[in-house]
């Protein structure tokens, strides 16, 4: 169920704000239909982590499926 996986990786963040934790968050915000929720989550996990390559991968394939492909 996608809700509980969402409730389990946002309580996972909370003892500990990792950017793996928060690109596990961005996937299912993504799959979701919540686009804009998760490109701020991937910004978060990059603003931790900038030299996070999966981060940057998820952040260009969101912009990409948004029609942001400029940006990408």
């Amino acid at each position: 169920n996608a809700a509980e996986a969402e409730a389990l990786v946002r309580r996972a963040l909370q003892a500990d704000e990792r950017p793996p934790f928060l690109e596990t968050l961005a996937r299912l915000l993504k799959d979701g239909g919540r686009l804009d929720e998760a490109e701020a989550v991937l910004r978060r996990a990059l603003a931790l982590a900038p030299r996070a390559a999966s981060a940057w991968f998820a952040l260009a394939n969101l912009l990409k499926a948004r029609g942001s492909a400029q940006e990408a």
